[in-house]
């Protein structure tokens, strides 16, 4: 990934864009890990009491959730097993952000995780893994994951440069620095974001914020309020738009 940073320096030099890479780490190093999830799964995460947010395949072996199908799901394992031998089923998901969202394909709530609770057992990865083993890379089982591409949090704002670099014009702004770190493009398949893999599970303690829609009418106001009064009482933020 170092080797991939060092390029994307020279190459900015050479199209006098220095001053864009260096203003785009300078986002990256301050971007937070948004997980997102739909009112009903963030309703049951944050009243439960000690309920904690456990990955995708302790969910499943507990009988908490089923695999869907679709086309991410069927590849999940193989893919996930290849990027985490022997502990994948300890690993959970999100996305770096810039903004005050997440990836919302997942859920219009976007969970912020305190840097102090996740910084030391965080990883990195250039975007969606499904999409690039899948279609990037087109890794089949028994081939080597390509290297370069994964880096600790420390290092989030080098591998964010060796990605974005070729996307960066002259003066671009700071909107749009924050897009090309994360967009929403409406469909899971087309979001372009860089991937966070959390190893263990999570607590409400984890939590700085929350982030998402208003509900006015019926059921879902009546589960936002109560969202609202147990992130009141555990004084973590809701900001409802």
């Amino acid at each position: 990934m170092l080797q991939r940073y060092t390029d994307a320096q020279a190459s900015c030099k050479a199209l006098n864009l220095e001053s864009e890479l260096a203003r785009l780490e300078a986002i990256t190093s301050t971007t937070k890990v948004a997980i997102c999830r739909n009112l009903n799964a963030l309703y049951h995460f944050v009243t439960a009491g000690q309920s904690l947010q456990i990955s995708f395949y302790r969910q499943v072996s507990s009988g908490g959730r089923l695999p869907e199908n679709n086309a991410f799901d069927d590849i999940r394992t193989s893919v996930d097993s290849r990027l985490f031998p022997h502990y994948y089923q300890d690993i959970l998901f999100g996305a770096l952000t810039a903004t005050d969202a997440g990836v919302t394909s997942y859920g219009p709530y976007s969970i912020f995780l305190n840097d102090v609770a996740i910084s030391d057992r965080t990883s990195l990865f250039e975007e969606n893994s499904l999409v690039f083993f899948r279609d990037k890379h087109k890794i089949a089982p028994g081939d080597k994951v390509p290297v370069g591409y994964r880096a600790t949090w420390a290092e989030r704002a080098l591998l964010a440069a060796a990605k974005l670099h070729p996307r960066l014009t002259a003066e671009i702004p700071e909107n749009e620095l924050a897009s090309l770190v994360l967009l929403n493009a409406g469909s899971i398949e087309k979001e372009d974001f860089i991937e966070a893999h959390i190893h263990g599970s999570l607590s409400l303690y984890s939590v700085e914020k929350v982030c998402g829609p208003n509900a006015d009418t019926g059921r879902e106001s009546v589960m936002l309020q109560a969202v609202t009064e147990y992130l009141e009482a555990a004084n973590i933020p809701l900001e409802l738009t």
